[in-house]
């Protein structure tokens, strides 16, 4: 069960399939998957696409899920697992210091949009 509070950050930031979203207290992954969800609704235009049509391309964005408890972060990739073509990356660290990441093909830093 979640929490109604915890809903309001996806609904309040208009995620799209091309952008790059950072969530630092991910877990146990109930946002994560709300938004791979609007990741993949959002594919071309909402309008446009059907559920089903979105479900089968995968978004050219990027999510990064970071958390600090190694049990929680397991529940989040267990749940994650389901989404097909999820734009994903799961990290494990301290929200506090996180640290910078790069692209590996330019090595340029990642800017995120959300």
């Amino acid at each position: 069960r979640q929490e109604s509070a915890s809903m309001v950050p996806v609904a309040a930031l208009p995620v799209e399939a091309h952008h790059r979203v950072l969530e630092l207290c991910a877990a146990p992954g109930s946002k994560t998957l709300q938004l791979l969800d609007c990741m993949h609704c959002r594919m071309d235009s909402p309008s446009a696409m059907t559920h089903n049509h979105a479900a089968m391309a995968t978004p050219s964005g990027l999510l990064v899920a970071n958390d600090t408890k190694p049990v929680r972060l397991k529940r989040l990739i267990d749940r994650s697992r389901r989404v097909p073509a999820a734009p994903l990356v799961v990290t494990r660290g301290d929200a506090r210091r996180y640290p910078n990441l790069i692209w590996a093909s330019t090595g340029t830093r990642v800017r995120f949009d959300r």
